[in-house]
Formats: structure tokens, sequence, C-alpha cells
């Protein structure tokens, strides 16, 4: 039996790694472009969500008024696979905002549901926005 030690401590060890790796392929993103806007231009929004193969990401519908940013639209959640076992579901967000100055777009939290109907979120951490006046 203590022969079997080790093996069975390299298994519990590599079973581990390989619960801390699937943990960490989910992550969201939000990417504003274009990068300098003025005063009620439009900014498209990209809320990107990578999660686990089998999963899907439900993204918020926003109201017209999100933070300081007026919500003009968002589109249909696009996934593509990654080839890896997850896939990357994306959002864009068409906003405006209407005075000069720096903004931060609010954090967005992303619910992503199993076929069991067990869910989880995903947080999009806020991105710094800057408006020039025109």
């Amino acid at each position: 039996m203590k022969k079997f030690l080790p093996i069975v401590a390299l298994l519990i060890a590599l079973f581990a790694v390989g619960s801390v790796a699937a943990q960490t392929q989910t992550q969201a993103t939000i990417t504003a472009s274009p990068d300098n806007v003025t005063v009620g231009d439009p900014i498209q929004l990209t809320v990107a969500a990578t999660h686990p193969a089998g999963t899907q990401a439900i993204m918020p519908q926003l109201e017209p008024t999100w933070g300081d940013f007026i919500v003009r639209g968002q589109s249909p959640v696009t996934t593509t696979d990654n080839g890896d076992g997850t896939v990357t579901s994306t959002q864009i967000i068409d906003a405006r905002l209407f005075a000069p100055g720096a903004f931060q777009t609010p954090p967005l939290t992303i619910t992503i549901a199993d076929n069991s109907g067990q869910t989880s979120s995903l947080t999009a951490v806020s991105i710094p926005i800057t408006v020039q006046s025109v």
C-alpha cells in the first residue's frame, strides 16, 4: 500500500491543478472603440465572456441610462468556439456620453448557465473612457 501512496498523491495533485485550470478559463472583459471620442460620438463597447463549452452566457439587458452612458442598443450575442473546451460570447453595446471628461463604464455582470440550470456569474470590470469637447 505504501508504494501506491506517491501515485495517489500525484493523482490528487493533478486533479487539483486541472480544477484550477478549468476555473481560470472563465473571464469577462469590456473594450471600447474608438479610443478617442468627442461629446455625443457613438462608442462601441464590446463585452466578451469566455466560458466553458456547453454553457450559455446571458448578457444583461441594460436600461437606456447605464451609469453616465446613454445606451442606444445592444446587439444579439454571438458565440465563437475557441477550440480548447471554451467558447467566447460577445455582445456590442452602442453607447454615448454627452459631456466632456473622464468616465468609467459600470461593471457588468454576466450570468453563465449550464444545461442543468446551474448558474454562475462573471464580472467585466470597469474601463476608462475619456471624452473630448467638440
